[in-house]
């Protein structure tokens, strides 16, 4: 495996896995065509959801394989079961890939956009929502909330780096989303092989449906940077996500968090070409420059009771400081996921620290 940077492990310790049974929630999604000019940004458009929420018994079951070790433990809610009322919103709310809360703000991204004709999959939506929350009674201790359901809730197409909106485009594969309150959101684009940086036009508590994001800036590519039939002048992250590619759909970033100090973390879904099959790859690089600072293994849990079958990441969140994290070792929550059809949806999750120099053991 090429591995030009300092090479080092991702030190991970497993603290739960969810079994999640079949959802009742059966989203279809399509692409919504926007009349507004190139160039300019996309109004929102509001979207009437309905929220339903389900208790922890009733469509998950919680395996707690807990790791004494682990500086966190966590304790689930239940979920919330969302669907579209209309039809025209249904074509288009869905395939939810990434998210970000702050208070009761949350946004959204969508991976793809189905269309009703040839080439079929289109671009990805940004949603913008408010959170409605209640305490939660159960929880002791401190007073705490749950989400009960989506207010406000929006939705639009964003721009690419020539200010172009992409509702239509083939590849627009939205993975992931991180917010650097309240300046930018960085998306982590699968088929672009790249990590976009938004800046809020207008603050990102405003109301859904005045929120704008500027045209992006892709992190590590200069300005003028451009295809060149098969050839592109890439460098730094930019480069490096433009190598994951290894199979399916596995095509570029899918996690992206912002770490202290200017920092920015990135995960492939899987590994690249050449690269062990039970491993991935990533990397803590400048989350303006693209210049890769570290480059990880990650050696991805492995299925029990399916011999060579692995889960793949499927997102991430940074931790608050302290509990054993060093510093300029930032500490993440990373998502692993596995689907097939013996054994349904498998969701592991585990606290990982960024070190340097130093091997960590396998998530189990």
């Amino acid at each position: 495996m090429h591995m030009p940077f300092e090479a080092a492990m991702a030190q991970c310790s497993g603290i739960a896995m969810l079994h999640w049974l079949l959802p009742a929630l059966v989203v279809h999604f399509a692409l919504m065509f926007s009349t507004a000019v190139a160039g300019l940004p996309a109004q929102p458009r509001p979207l009437t959801l309905s929220s339903n929420r389900f208790p922890l018994d009733s469509n998950v079951k919680a395996l707690l394989a807990g790791n004494p070790a682990a500086p966190f433990t966590m304790t689930s809610l239940g979920c919330l079961d969302l669907a579209a009322i209309s039809r025209q919103d249904a074509l288009v709310f869905g395939g939810i890939s990434g998210a970000f809360v702050h208070k009761s703000r949350i946004f959204m991204v969508s991976d793809t956009a189905k269309l009703a004709k040839p080439p079929w999959w289109g671009s990805g939506r940004f949603f913008v929502a408010d959170l409605r929350l209640e305490p939660a009674q159960a929880i002791p201790g401190r007073p705490m909330v749950v989400p009960v359901g989506l207010e406000n809730v929006t939705e639009q197409p964003l721009r690419d780096g020539r200010g172009t909106l992409q509702a239509d485009q083939v590849g627009i594969d939205m993975e992931a989303l991180d917010v650097q309150w309240p300046k930018e959101a960085v998306v982590g684009m699968e088929f672009k092989h790249g990590v976009r940086r938004y800046h809020f036009l207008t603050p990102p508590d405003s109301p859904s449906d005045k929120l704008i994001l500027s045209a992006p800036v892709v992190v590590g590519r200069q300005k003028g940077d451009r295809w060149y039939g098969t050839h592109r002048h890439l460098a730094g992250l930019d480069a490096e996500l433009a190598r994951c590619k290894s199979s399916g759909d596995n095509l570029g970033g899918e996690a992206v968090v912002l770490a202290p100090g200017g920092k920015l973390a990135v995960f492939c879904e899987r590994n690249r070409p050449g690269g062990l099959e039970g491993e991935t790859v990533g990397w803590l690089a400048d989350h303006r420059t693209g210049t890769v600072l570290s480059a990880y293994n990650l050696v991805l849990p492995q299925v029990q009771g399916i011999a060579g079958a692995f889960y793949r990441i499927a997102g991430a969140a940074l931790l608050p400081a302290g509990r054993g994290a060093a510093p300029g070792e930032p500490q993440m929550l990373l998502l692993f996921h596995y689907w097939s059809r013996r054994t349904d949806h498998l969701v592991k999750l585990a606290v990982c620290r960024l070190t340097v120099g130093a091997k960590g053991p396998p998530v189990k």
